[in-house]
């Protein structure tokens, strides 16, 4: 779920597209899913953001068609479509895909103040141990992997952006302090899951 401007809100669906109503506080929302007849190639959205520059500007990830923690692992094969991460410039309206490379299960996006955009891939469609951090400077048409540490989720904390590392008990948490460009252990390593255990 994200919040645009106004009452505007969105939906993500791990099988149904980007939904939009222009009300929350109406007894019963509308919702419509604005990626009907759209030209883009992926229904099944993994990560959503509104960008914190542009309220207009959102963000929607594709990946799998289930949640992983229905399967075996965090890598489940199925019908997602892993094809990247689309864009919209008018609230939804009209979508676009960015240049992000297909075949990875996006698990976040985050756009900061600087107009740096930040995406998170959990694995590859062909390597459940191929993940990381892209960053780009220009919207979205071109991308550099900043990090190859599979990751879950993406925050800003103050000046900072914290990382989560899903499946890694050393190592599970990591921030960057120059917007993403370089990334350091946040601590993790001296924490204590137990025997055994991992952070999901």
């Amino acid at each position: 779920v994200a919040a645009s401007s106004g009452e505007t809100w969105f939906v993500g669906s791990v099988n149904g597209g980007v939904w939009r109503t222009p009300s929350i506080s109406a007894p019963v929302p509308a919702w419509t899913n604005v990626l009907d007849g759209q030209n883009v190639t992926c229904q099944s959205i993994a990560a959503l953001h509104v960008s914190l520059v542009n309220p207009k500007r959102v963000f929607a990830g594709c990946g799998g068609s289930t949640s992983s923690e229905q399967g075996s692992d965090w890598d489940v094969m199925n019908s997602g479509e892993w094809s990247g991460v689309m864009v919209s410039e008018d609230t939804g309206s009209t979508w676009k895909m960015t240049s992000f490379p297909p075949n990875y299960y996006v698990t976040d996006v985050l756009e900061l103040p600087s107009a740096t955009l930040l995406v998170s891939a959990q694995s590859h469609l062909f390597d459940r141990e191929d993940g990381g951090i892209w960053l780009s400077k220009d919207g979205g048409m071109t991308f550099t992997r900043v990090s190859k540490q599979p990751t879950f989720t993406l925050n800003k904390a103050g000046r900072d952006v914290i990382a989560t590392h899903a499946r890694l008990p050393n190592g599970a948490v990591s921030a960057s302090s120059d917007g993403g460009q370089t990334w350091n252990d946040f601590g993790s390593t001296q924490l204590d899951w137990g025997k055994g255990a991992t952070p999901f």
